[in-house]
């Protein structure tokens, strides 16, 4: 064990936080992913918001070597969905969508949590989300059909930069060129302008920790 690991574990073992993340991830570095949930989990007990993800994550889906208990894993997604995570908000949205999954959510949670996460999630500026919520809007699922609202949707993940959202911004791009046989790309260009000018934040993924 090299002399900066052990001064890590040091000041992860007196609780410092940033300490405690690099630590886990140094561990998930060497695939030794059960060590890592355990700095995890002491990161997520010390309010870490992304350790609560990925521990909730853990769990939820019985990965790295961590065995599934879903409730408890749904626990943590909502815990971190609370302090306004994008991924762990997009995890629950996916979670509750799935038919073949009993979900347990806290009993003042919302009637339609799929739609509640999904579209919390596309506000934090999650790409993906905002992909799938102008899906509903355009094809009037769970939600009045709301062309314009679809558009800007995907605006908002058109116009994203990170690079894990390339994907879900091309997509996007794709399906608003399919949309300009039904709204001139003036109207397209209006909106586009709009997201940047009112609501910028959308188009950064949140990751808050």
């Amino acid at each position: 064990m090299d002399l900066e690991l052990m001064n890590l574990i040091f000041q992860a073992e007196h609780g410092n936080v940033k300490s405690i993340l690099k630590v886990a991830k140094h561990y998930t570095m060497q695939e030794d992913y059960k060590k890592a949930h355990e700095y995890l989990l002491l990161a997520a007990e010390k309010g870490s918001v992304s350790a609560r993800h990925k521990v909730g994550i853990n769990y939820c889906f019985g990965i790295n070597g961590i065995e599934q208990n879903l409730p408890l894993g749904v626990k943590y997604l909502q815990s971190a969905a609370d302090q306004n995570n994008a991924d762990a908000e997009f995890a629950l949205a996916m979670i509750c969508n799935n038919e073949n999954v009993e979900v347990h959510l806290r009993e003042n949670s919302p009637k339609n949590p799929y739609l509640f996460y999904l579209e919390k999630a596309a506000k934090h500026g999650h790409a993906y989300s905002q992909v799938l919520m102008g899906d509903l809007c355009i094809e009037g699922k769970m939600i009045p059909y709301n062309l314009m609202q679809g558009i800007f949707w995907y605006g908002c993940a058109a116009l994203h930069n990170e690079e894990r959202e390339e994907e879900s911004k091309q997509e996007a791009i794709d399906k608003l060129k399919l949309l300009q046989d039904v709204v001139s790309k003036e109207i397209i260009d209006e909106i586009m302008d709009m997201i940047k000018s009112d609501y910028p934040s959308y188009v950064y993924l949140n990751y808050i920790d």
